[in-house]
């Protein structure tokens, strides 16, 4: 069984007003969500969700944008209620990770009832 995994873009270690910044200038129209890295509260991280529909151009202007000290990659989620599974990396993924650059990140949960 093949997986559809979540994909998202990340920029992780921002400040408050570096991350104001971004969404200000870049971000108008555009669906994202914010937090707070769980290494360091004080660092907040920026997420687009990313599919075959999304523009590298912005991405990539964003990778420009952002402070030298913070980080980005791309990040795969997947929820599944097997132990383990076959995940395809779809292409529009590598095509954006290509043109962008980074790292592809994973995070795989288990959902299973323990009792079946």
């Amino acid at each position: 069984m093949s997986l559809i995994p979540k994909c998202s873009f990340r920029i992780i270690g921002l400040s408050e007003d570096e991350l104001s910044n971004i969404v200000d200038n870049y971000l108008h129209g555009i669906s994202y969500r914010t937090g707070s890295y769980y290494k360091d509260r004080s660092q907040k991280i920026l997420r687009l969700v990313v599919d075959d529909s999304t523009d590298s151009a912005t991405l990539q202007c964003l990778v420009k944008e952002k402070p030298g000290h913070a980080i980005h990659d791309f990040f795969i989620s997947i929820s599944s209620n097997q132990q383990s599974a076959v995940v395809d990396i779809p292409d529009f993924l590598l095509s954006l990770q290509n043109k962008v650059g980074g790292s592809i990140c994973f995070s795989y949960t288990c959902t299973f009832d323990p009792d079946e």
